[in-house]
């Protein structure tokens, strides 16, 4: 079962916003061993601290999926499991418009409805979409897939929940997660290593949703300079780091509507990082501990490919 140390530690105590999120999930997931009960006690634990509730199929039946929906209490739900588990929400969405829909005058308390599964799954894409407004397929491999979907979960639901240096808000997603999302994860101490690791699909996407947790020494420059080359569509050769003004770099990020979310986080102490690598030795799922041990975590979610 995944550790709650990443939401725990770090996440506990501090005030909530007003936007609500919930998770529902499936009885199984997809090439994945974990138990109905293991998915929802590892979910519960993940985010719980984010004061986001957690259904499970099961739990809420057919009936209860689409009155979640239909009630409007929250204003994110996301989805994790096989289409199948949630062939309820289709039947239940009648009347209520898709977010490709919606226009500017649209009511803005219909609920956002993600799915998430890993990108090996991607052609399960139109049965996602027929009840959710976007499917997110994220890298991650191997039957311990959960590991990486979970932490990009958490990740933009953080931003939109917990204040942060700079948030995600509810209007930029509404306006962005539309139709299929590629999702990742990349990691290290210096922003360069970053741009070069950035996959082909960011030179292509249409617009992005950016979630960074930094260390308190990583400057704002240097999240500019990830964010500008996804924006710009160019490389680290190609790309100006040396930004000549904060103020160029918004420009460049909002023509390519890049929204950005940033957390400052703690440099774990030696007996922080030994107790993490303990717990997930120990781990017999495999999944352990996501808490952050570079400088720079990016986590992108690009649409529009």
């Amino acid at each position: 079962m995944v550790s709650s140390t990443f939401a725990s530690e770090q996440i506990v105590g501090q005030q909530v916003r007003p936007t609500k999120v919930a998770i529902i999930h499936g009885s199984s997931l997809p090439d994945s061993s974990f138990s109905h009960d293991e998915i929802h006690d590892t979910l519960t634990s993940l985010f719980s601290p984010l004061s986001i509730r957690v259904f499970s199929t099961l739990e809420l039946g057919e009936n209860g999926m689409s009155d979640l929906r239909l009630s409007r209490t929250y204003d994110v739900i996301g989805l994790v499991g096989e289409p199948a588990d949630f062939s309820a929400l289709k039947t239940g969405m009648t009347g209520i418009p898709s977010l490709s829909d919606q226009t500017d005058n649209s009511d803005n308390d219909v609920p956002i409805l993600l799915s998430f599964n890993t990108r090996t799954h991607f052609r399960d894409s139109k049965k996602y979409l027929d009840f959710s407004d976007a499917v997110i397929f994220c890298e991650a491999e191997g039957n311990n897939w959960p590991q990486e979907v979970f932490r990009i979960m958490c990740r933009l639901f953080e931003s939109l929940v917990v204040p942060s240096m700079l948030n995600i808000d509810l209007a930029d997603v509404k306006r962005i997660a539309k139709r299929i999302g590629l999702a990742f994860n990349l990691s290290d101490d210096n922003h360069e290593k970053i741009i070069e690791m950035l996959p082909k699909d960011c030179y292509v996407a249409r617009s992005a949703i950016l979630h960074f947790s930094c260390t308190d020494d990583v400057r704002l420059r240097e999240i500019y300079s990830i964010s500008n080359s996804i924006a710009l569509k160019k490389g680290l050769t190609d790309s100006d780091l040396q930004l000549s003004s904060h103020s160029e770099a918004r420009k460049n990020i909002r023509n390519v509507n890049i929204k950005l979310g940033i957390r400052i986080i703690g440099k774990p102490h030696e007996a922080e990082k030994e107790t993490r690598e303990n717990s997930i030795e120990s781990d017999v799922d495999g999944l352990g501990a996501f808490q952050d041990e570079k400088r720079i975590s990016m986590t992108a979610i690009l649409f529009g490919i």
